[in-house]
């Protein structure tokens, strides 16, 4: 069926209401709205972002989880899924849940999508995992193995983030970010005249000049 038209005005509405303080309109705005969309996971969806932002975070798990009966494909709502399960019952178990989602799935972007989430959320270790698994799902992403060389040097990896560096250079020569990371790798590892080519490179490529 797909969002309704009308879905961000909903959300506007519940966060003017909660913007105000009113909190009870708010919910009750949101329930009289839900009752109207058709799709079960959409519905379920709205209600449970509004009871998280009311604060309601075991509310908002139970209509989270209601809402992933009817869409088992949905990665937004799935992390929606771990990061409850991680403020009401730990890592372990939000792990776990993550986990099991991602293998019921079998899709390599969902895998992706995970790993890009956990590292904006400062999560490394977590990351490092998914970007790991992805690779072995598809092993020409260039962008990836760059992400996964920081992520390495990081952790004080310093040789297994090279290899990630330099495959993620064979597979994206020319991007300035690629070469960036391995001109800096190579730096922090002592090859300085090795890293002075790629450094260059990335610097000529964005239009300046040495």
């Amino acid at each position: 069926a797909g969002e309704p038209d009308y879905l961000p005005a909903i959300y506007a509405r519940v966060d003017l209401l909660i913007a105000g303080q009113r909190n009870p309109e708010a919910l009750d705005f949101a329930q009289k709205a839900a009752a109207g969309i058709e799709d079960p996971a959409i519905r379920n969806i709205l209600l449970g972002d509004t009871h998280n932002k009311l604060g309601d975070r075991n509310k908002a798990y139970e209509s989270y989880q209601r809402a992933a009966e009817t869409a088992q494909d949905n990665v937004t709502l799935a992390l929606k899924l771990y990061d409850l399960a991680n403020a009401l019952h730990g890592t372990e178990q939000a792990e776990r849940g993550l986990s099991d989602w991602l293998d019921r799935s079998g899709k390599a972007e969902h895998t992706l999508a995970v790993a890009n989430y956990l590292l904006r959320q400062g999560k490394h270790t977590q990351a490092r995992h998914y970007y790991e698994a992805y690779l072995k799902q598809d092993e020409h992403n260039a962008a990836v193995h760059n992400n996964l060389a920081w992520l390495l040097a990081e952790q004080g990896d310093k040789q297994q983030a090279l290899v990630a560096a330099r495959k993620a250079h064979a597979l994206s020569p020319a991007s300035p970010a690629i070469m960036d990371t391995l001109g800096w790798l190579l730096l922090n590892n002592g090859s300085v005249a090795e890293s002075e080519k790629y450094l260059l490179g990335a610097y000529k490529s964005l239009g300046h000049n040495p």
